[in-house]
């Protein structure tokens, strides 16, 4: 089997799905995407995966996703804005933030940085001394929340809708484990 049916077929064996939407072979092509985007140079979409109760599923899919990026941070829950600056402009990573409804909030930092950092060049500038310091904001970015995220950061996501549900695999010991080594996506 391919690498990203290999993919694919992990992820819709683990996450139930509330639309009847393929979203495993996005969600793979997604996580292959985060592998070359800084030499392709694209706009990037980010992923906001969403649920309309808790217990539906968002971080471990949230968690599996990321499993298959390139550079994922571990799931941040409530980053402060100032913590995400450094480790985008430092890492350069696929961000993973969970429990993300801060993003709901117009004056939200964590807010701004999603705002700018889907496009090549995104920047955030901070006040620092007398002068100014520009943190680049452009990575892949994966994000849960209960509710939906504001219109802006809407257009700019792949919307996936989770509902509670029986997965068909229970690994739970093993689904945290890195996986992205063993289908040929890291």
């Amino acid at each position: 089997m391919a690498p990203l049916q290999e993919a694919e077929t992990f992820l819709s064996e683990r996450a139930h799905f509330a639309e009847d939407v393929n979203y495993p072979l996005v969600l793979s092509l997604y996580a292959a995407m985060t592998h070359c985007y800084q030499q392709c140079g694209f706009v990037l979409p980010y992923v906001g995966v969403r649920a309309n109760t808790d217990s539906a599923g968002k971080t471990r899919l949230m968690q599996l996703i990321g499993s298959m990026c390139l550079r994922s941070t571990p799931l941040l829950t409530n980053p402060s804005g100032a913590s995400l600056l450094r480790r985008i402009d430092r890492d350069h990573p696929t961000l993973l933030v969970d429990e993300s409804e801060e993003l709901q909030n117009p004056k939200s930092d964590t807010r701004e940085i999603f705002n700018s950092g889907y496009k090549p060049g995104g920047v955030v500038p901070r006040a620092q001394g007398s002068g100014e310091i520009v943190y680049e904001v452009y990575c892949p970015k994966i994000y849960g929340m209960i509710g939906d995220p504001d219109h802006t950061l809407r257009a700019r996501s792949i919307m996936v809708l989770m509902e509670k549900g029986d997965i068909r695999v229970d690994d739970k010991f093993q689904v945290f484990k890195t996986i992205g080594a063993a289908i040929g996506l890291r």
